[in-house]
């Protein structure tokens, strides 16, 4: 089934549609455009965007949405294989959700403002940093650790 979907990101929001129907309607458009974007793994119909007017979640692939949050500008989303919902805006502060953008608990502090966020398949948590640096977390956020940092040859 998951084969079946193909996530639509455009400048009027986001969509999930199924493949096999070419004519699918337009629709669950939050009428804003999207910063970020991320799907939840287990179940690729909740999507969650950040945007300039704040977080949008939806259940039913995109058809409706709901805000769940204000955020800042520059707020980067990733969702965990155990359903963890992340959340590191421009500050560095970092904020999970464990349902799906509902509820937010403030976790720790990335250390700057994030160009990128990711988590890997262990539930790691990875932030790029100003100065080509890349932080990760192993415990849910609270604190990061230096993995690397870039240089131009």
């Amino acid at each position: 089934m998951e084969d079946d979907l193909e996530l639509v990101v455009g400048v009027g929001g986001v969509e999930l549609l199924e493949r096999a129907d070419p004519v699918a309607e337009q629709g669950g458009d939050p009428g804003i455009e999207p910063l970020d974007v991320d799907l939840d793994p287990r179940d690729p119909r909740r999507i969650a965007i950040a945007t300039e007017e704040g977080l949008f979640v939806s259940r039913d692939g995109g058809r409706t949405w709901r805000q769940r949050a204000v955020l800042t500008a520059e707020t980067h989303l990733a969702w965990s294989e155990s359903g963890t919902l992340y959340r590191v805006d421009a500050s560095g502060l970092v904020q999970v959700s464990e349902d799906g953008g509902e509820r937010w608990e403030r976790a720790g502090d990335a250390g700057g403002p994030p160009t990128t966020v990711t988590v890997d398949a262990d539930g790691r948590l990875y932030v790029a940093l100003p100065g080509a640096m890349i932080a990760r977390s192993d415990d849910g956020g609270r604190s990061f650790e230096e993995l690397v940092t870039l240089k131009a040859r």
